[in-house]
């Protein structure tokens, strides 16, 4: 009965010991870097590798993509000691004095995650954890060149529908920049056009056209067609809204929560301005830059709406190697026939989100304690309290 006793207990810590190596995780940031071409240049970054500090990691860095050849490691071998939550790697970029292709290149840190003494060579690939850090390289086009996004906000009848036009300058001129905004209806006829105010751009320079329309037309779905001039070129760009109709409005986001690098809870808030019940509501995320480089997208679980009914939509987000800075929410509400699309423009601190929405307020973050460990912790409790309850159960019956 004793060699069973101590065998149930050898069991138990053999399953925790499997329960943390689950969780033990290694993590990188930042996610990207972007570096403008200087030719003959060199440039010296930094990026940071976490780990969970429950015990000593090995970390082996390795570097690929189509400018490899430029990017040199510090060190090629990282050890980080338990307790130890994160290590620093510098890494230079040379770039060469030769022209590049223009346009974007990629090079790609990584780093492997490997059993401790082993080499990546001895372990199956299965069985080895990797992240890596981009290193994108921008050589700019010869004379004048340009990208653009466009963001709609939808409005209700007689409201005022917004248009925000991000334009960034990747030549090697500065140049003058306007748009011309048309309005088409569902049959493709046109309803207005106008005009934006102009913006002088410097090279790898970035700005933004913006424009309001007053949307006192019937309630449906209309189409605008962008056109941004700059010098002798132009950019075209399409995207279609909502003015009224069936209408699901987007209130803000929510996070309890929120400490970067971390899983978070996103609470989109919602309401039915439509006086009929609305079944099946659910939302779709896209979180990206400026430049329009994605960073996450996530679909929350469906909400039935009362008429006039408010409710929220809930999504989870691994926030690891998301960097502090500016970024777009695209949100996609979707129901019935119809859909909601918001931009919302989102600025990540460490311990805090903000976005411009009325009631998009500050998130502040939760601390030092892991949420994850605390829960692996009240497991550990629970089942030691069960098998010791047993042994003392079964002793004090003889």
């Amino acid at each position: 009965m004793k060699n069973q006793q101590i065998g149930k207990i050898v069991m138990l810590f053999l399953v925790l010991t499997l329960l943390l190596q689950v969780v033990s995780a290694v993590g990188i940031s930042p996610a990207k870097k972007y570096i403008s071409y200087v030719p003959g240049e060199s440039e010296t970054n930094t990026i940071r590798i976490f780990s969970d500090g429950l015990s000593e990691v090995d970390i082996i860095l390795h570097v690929q993509g189509d400018i490899a050849q430029y990017i040199e490691l510090e060190k090629e071998f990282i050890e980080i000691k338990e307790g130890q939550k994160q290590a620093e790697l510098k890494y230079t970029l040379n770039m060469p004095d030769e022209p590049l292709e223009p346009g974007m290149h990629d090079g790609h840190i990584i780093a492997f995650e490997v059993p401790k003494g082993k080499d990546i060579s001895e372990v199956g690939v299965g069985a080895v954890i990797a992240v890596s850090s981009m290193v994108k390289l921008r050589v700019p086009y010869p004379n004048k060149y340009a990208e653009a996004n466009l963001y709609i906000e939808n409005a209700e009848q007689d409201g005022d529908v917004g248009f925000l036009i991000p334009i960034f300058n990747y030549g090697v001129e500065s140049f003058e920049t306007y748009a011309k905004i048309e309005i088409y209806g569902a049959t493709y006829e046109k309803i207005d056009e106008f005009y934006t105010d102009t913006l002088t751009l410097q090279p790898n320079e970035d700005g933004s056209l913006d424009g309001i329309w007053t949307a006192d037309v019937n309630q449906g779905n209309y189409k605008a067609v962008v056109t941004i001039y700059y010098g002798e070129e132009n950019i075209r760009l399409e995207e279609n809204f909502d003015v009224g109709s069936l209408y699901v409005k987007i209130l803000g986001i929510e996070v309890d929560d929120f400490i970067l690098g971390e899983i978070i809870q996103f609470d989109v808030l919602i309401e039915n301005m439509w006086g009929t019940e609305v079944d099946g509501v659910y939302a779709e995320i896209v979180f990206k830059d400026k430049i329009g480089n994605e960073y996450g997208r996530f679909k929350t679980a469906e909400e039935d709406l009362g008429k006039y009914g408010t409710g929220e939509l809930n999504a989870y987000w691994d926030t690891n190697g998301l960097n502090v800075g500016e970024y777009y929410m695209d949100v996609t509400l979707k129901y019935e026939d119809k859909i909601t699309q918001e931009s919302i423009k989102t600025f990540v601190n460490l311990d805090s989100m903000t976005t411009d929405m009325l009631m998009g307020n500050v998130v502040r973050g939760k601390g030092e304690i892991n949420q994850n460990m605390i829960i692996m912790l009240g497991l550990i409790v629970t089942i030691l309290l069960n098998v010791f309850g047993i042994v003392y159960f079964k002793k004090n019956r003889k």
